[in-house]
């Protein structure tokens, strides 16, 4: 990447949200650099066996501000023989109030705010578990809530089946009632029809009997 780069003097990498950052990959390129700046990321440490020094013999100027590395860390970084105090050191403003402790006025991130940071970090990861898991549960309520609904509505969809059949079997059975009733009727007209005419014709034989 850099090597054609020999003749750069100056690099700008800052607020590139950063959390990686190898100085092997500038050696042997960069060795004209003058001014390399890195502030505003989330760097933690560099990685390569190469000191700012050794990557860029012509470093005039070197920003590192506002990352994350631990004062003992960055004592190393910026303290002779790593870095040269001739270095000029850029200083990015920060709007941190709270008074932090700094190597070179670069502020780093002391032992016991790396005990409270790696607290926080747990309770945050500790919460979010338990959101993730509320979210699951949240998801199986909800899930049982819409199987919970085709039950129901399956139950009342059989409810008006059955209420059909009942009302049905009702119908069918007055019915059934009506016709046997129908017929029954007609039955017994015909016999007393029937009586009606014997009665008659047993009174006419005798009315003739008579007349003789």
């Amino acid at each position: 990447m850099f090597s054609k780069q020999k003749y750069l003097e100056e690099l700008d990498l800052s607020f590139n949200n950063l959390t990686i950052l190898n100085l092997d990959m500038f050696v042997p390129y960069l060795t004209n650099l003058k001014k390399f700046l890195i502030d505003g990321n989330g760097l933690t440490e560099l990685q390569g066996n190469r000191t700012f020094s050794e990557a860029f013999p012509q470093l005039q100027k070197l920003g590192v501000s506002r990352n994350r590395f631990n004062c003992s860390y960055l004592h190393h970084l910026l303290i002779p023989p790593s870095l040269p105090e001739s270095v000029v050191l850029n200083i990015e403003p920060d709007t941190n109030l709270d008074e932090t402790p700094h190597i070179r006025d670069v502020s780093c991130i002391s032992q016991s705010q790396e005990i409270v940071n790696a607290s926080f970090t747990a309770e945050e990861s500790r919460l979010e578990s338990q959101i993730h898991m509320l979210s699951k549960q949240l998801d199986i309520v909800g899930w049982h809530s819409k199987n919970l609904e085709l039950h129901l509505a399956f139950m009342q969809i059989f409810a008006y089946v059955m209420v059909g059949l009942v009302l049905v079997g009702v119908i069918s059975l007055i019915t059934l009632r009506y016709l046997k009733n129908q017929r029954s009727g007609r039955y017994d007209r015909s016999s007393i029809v029937f009586r009606s005419n014997a009665t008659m014709e047993a009174n006419l034989t005798l009315g003739s009997e008579d007349l003789q």
